[in-house]
């Protein structure tokens, strides 16, 4: 039975870390297993983030990097938020792919860091994101998974539906942070350059 796993986020720009999720995921899932990848809006970057658009790839720039890297692993590409075909809500967005893909809500796992555990409770429909759908969660900063997932508030009643993927490596010497601070100008920047050190992860 196909599973699936949704990695979404500003991908501002995608990272060895990213990737290494998507192949962190496919292990825990095994082979029959689609892993996608869903950027968001820019105005979520600008809105929610709070980024100024300085730091920020255009949405063509991070689509791109997506649609080159992303085929060399076997993993696909979902512009449902970009292309404004969902609201932009993590549960609308799951609920979207389920459907298109014709996925049962218990086959799909939203891979997250541990970090956002303690702030699930605050998404958008937060119970029914909690109660409908699986987690695959990575370590961040060395976090005691099984601590947060009994205190972090609404979490706590669903430890069930969370399994851990362990650290994820490239975490730390690759953010997408640190390579924007090295990058005195992101829009005339060579990304296709930059694409093909992505290619480079064993799987």
């Amino acid at each position: 039975m196909e599973q699936l796993a949704v990695i979404t986020g500003t991908f501002n720009p995608l990272t060895k870390a990213h990737i290494s999720m998507g192949l962190l995921a496919e292990k825990k899932l095994g082979g029959d297993s689609r892993i996608v990848y869903v950027p968001s809006r820019h105005d979520f970057l600008t809105g929610w983030k709070e980024m100024p658009d300085k730091d920020i790839l255009s949405d063509k720039t991070r689509i791109s990097l997506l649609e080159t890297v992303l085929p060399h692993y076997g993993f696909t590409l979902e512009t449902c938020e970009t292309d404004g075909t969902v609201t932009g809500y993590t549960y609308d967005t799951l609920c979207y792919l389920c459907e298109k893909y014709r996925i049962s809500r218990e086959n799909c796992y939203y891979v997250c860091g541990s970090d956002k555990l303690p702030e699930l409770y605050r998404w958008k429909y937060a119970e029914a994101f909690l109660s409908g759908f699986s987690f695959l969660v990575f370590s961040r900063n060395e976090d005691d998974l099984q601590t947060l997932l009994a205190s972090s508030p609404l979490v706590s009643d669903y430890t069930s539906h969370f399994i851990s993927l362990g650290a994820i490596p490239h975490m730390e010497e690759v953010s997408a942070t640190r390579i924007r601070a090295a990058i005195p100008d992101l829009a005339g920047y060579d990304w296709t350059s930059y694409a093909e050190t992505l290619l480079q992860l064993p799987h």
